[in-house]
């Protein structure tokens, strides 16, 4: 009986002295060693692309440089499309067309239209666009070439002036240039462009901007775009 009645008294002194130990806490997890960054990939330099497009049968785009024909990879947002299909080309023709992108992975990525038309308006035989920036109009034709040397003014076939090369003003959308020369004037140009779709009415041709001229108090307006002097 004594035994008995000693053993829960045992047990309370067992308990109360901490009896079993809890397990020890395990370690704390080692942290997963940070994954390597990817290797960056270089980024394919874009240019001002020149060449023929056709969209049907199959996409394709012959450079005026002469490389091989590849498939139009569509960058343009949804432009192209709707611009090709404006132009109403035949299938033999497609559209002459003049395009920021580049050529690379065996496919022609096309990102920004400057330019296009349809092949019997122009083609790969008309000069490079080495300017920064050339609008144009009609009734009566005239362009204003931009370019870093100078800026060039024409109205039909009796007016040609040029100006000084200046800096764009950059404001609310809008690029603007202002230059005046004395050079058989004095003469004055105030060069307005806003980057919109913009086509020449009947002939059909699409632009990228939007231009308004005025050369020596007189108002013109029209498309442009850009060239390959950035």
């Amino acid at each position: 009986m004594v035994l008995r009645d000693t053993l829960p008294v045992l047990a309370l002194v067992v308990a109360a002295c901490g009896g079993e130990r809890p397990a020890p806490a395990p370690p704390p997890a080692e942290e997963a060693p940070a994954a390597a960054p990817a290797p960056e990939t270089a980024a394919v330099p874009e240019t001002l692309l020149r060449g023929i497009v056709k969209l049907t049968p199959t996409s394709m785009f012959r450079s005026c440089d002469g490389e091989p024909l590849a498939p139009v990879a569509d960058s343009t947002s949804g432009h192209l499309v709707p611009v090709y299909n404006s132009l109403r080309p035949s299938e033999e023709e497609g559209i002459y067309i003049e395009v920021r992108g580049y050529v690379g992975g065996g496919s022609a990525v096309l990102r920004e239209i400057e330019r296009a038309m349809p092949v019997s308006l122009a083609n790969c035989d008309q000069p490079p666009p080495n300017y920064r920036v050339r609008a144009f109009g009609l009734e009566p034709a005239w362009t204003v070439t931009v370019s870093d040397a100078s800026i060039e003014a024409t109205v039909g076939d009796s007016i040609r002036i040029s100006f000084p090369p200046v800096a764009p003003d950059d404001s609310e959308g809008y690029q603007r240039y202002q230059t005046t020369t004395d050079a058989g004037g004095p003469h004055s140009l105030h060069l307005l462009t806003q980057r919109r779709a913009c086509s020449l009415g009947r002939t059909g041709s699409y632009a990228a901007i939007g231009t308004t001229v005025v050369l020596d108090g007189r108002a013109f307006s029209g498309c442009g775009a850009r060239g390959r002097q950035m």
